[in-house]
């Protein structure tokens, strides 16, 4: 019985091992897939077409119909940052209904960037099209401050972490999938409306994406802006990429807590930071909603 036992914790200690490598085959993402999907149609029924992500120290929405545990959903990526509920949550009191990713893992706590993107590859097969991304991020450009809120034009990715490695082309997803626009331009025009009667400056920029979990040297964010780079966060690029694979409309805020060029950042700032600009991102958010619904999104 000793034996047994042995050999078959380590039977489940290699699959997990697999389960969290930096690739995997089609044909195990499509079974995990089949399990995730099968575990939420059961506990939520048909979903709103619209998902929203929200990073470190974000939360939307007062109340929610249901909501989910990551860790109690199979294969969930789940957080392990602080600020980070790991809730999914199914929002219809709202101007427009939408789920609600209410934290995200992250490629820096050791979660391969495939499993990164399986949520938003469940929520596509379960008719999720439309995605909005909110994330946590620190200011490049010297004109940003803390509060401000960026509409992401687009990204560089300075990890070189692809979630798409290996498995691109599966399940109804481009095999060569271009990020020449990962921003929606109706999406676009609708952030900016909503903006503008929710009285919120609405800036845009590019985002780049580290891997954290140290903070950038002064020597890399200067190599960023130099680049192009207007803000920096450790999140965001593999669930954006994901879901631009699988043909989603995609629209990404970069909600700007700390200016790391000036002062030594923390996890604690950014929470911080993200909180006091709640209001704003709020506000912002359910004009975006009401866009949404009165376009039919």
């Amino acid at each position: 019985m000793i034996a047994d036992s042995g050999a078959h914790n380590r039977r489940i200690m290699i699959e997990s091992a697999a389960m969290n490598g930096d690739t995997i085959n089609r044909e195990e993402l499509e079974k995990l897939l089949a399990e995730t999907e099968s575990s939420l149609r059961e506990r939520v029924g048909e979903l709103p077409t619209l998902v929203v992500q929200t990073g470190s120290g974000v939360s939307l929405a007062a109340s929610a119909e249901t909501e989910i545990e990551y860790a109690s959903i199979p294969h969930f990526p789940v957080p392990s940052a602080a600020g980070h509920a790991g809730m999914l949550r199914v929002v219809k009191d709202a101007p427009h209904p939408f789920v609600h990713l209410w934290g995200r893992a992250h490629y820096y706590a050791g979660q391969p960037g495939w499993k990164l993107g399986l949520p938003f590859r469940v929520l596509h097969r379960l008719g999720v099209r439309n995605a909005v991304f909110i994330s946590a991020t620190g200011a490049i450009n010297e004109t940003f401050a803390g509060g401000d809120i960026m509409l992401i034009d687009d990204f560089i990715n300075f990890t070189a972490v692809n979630p798409l490695r290996g498995i691109a082309g599966e399940g109804g997803m481009m095999e060569f999938p271009a990020m020449r626009v990962i921003l929606d331009s109706g999406m676009a025009d609708m952030a900016e409306k909503a903006a503008r009667t929710a009285g919120v400056a609405l800036r845009r920029g590019v985002y780049a994406m580290s891997s954290g979990p140290a903070y950038e040297t002064i020597a890399e964010l200067n190599a960023l802006r130099a680049l192009g780079a207007d803000a920096v966060g450790m999140s965001t690029v593999p669930e954006l990429m994901t879901a631009r694979a699988l043909d989603m409309r995609t629209c990404a805020l970069a909600l700007i807590t700390n200016n790391p060029m000036e002062s030594t950042p923390t996890h604690d700032d950014v929470i911080a930071g993200a909180r006091r600009a709640q209001s704003t991102v709020e506000r912002w958010f359910n004009e975006l909603l009401r866009e949404f619904a009165r376009t039919g999104l």
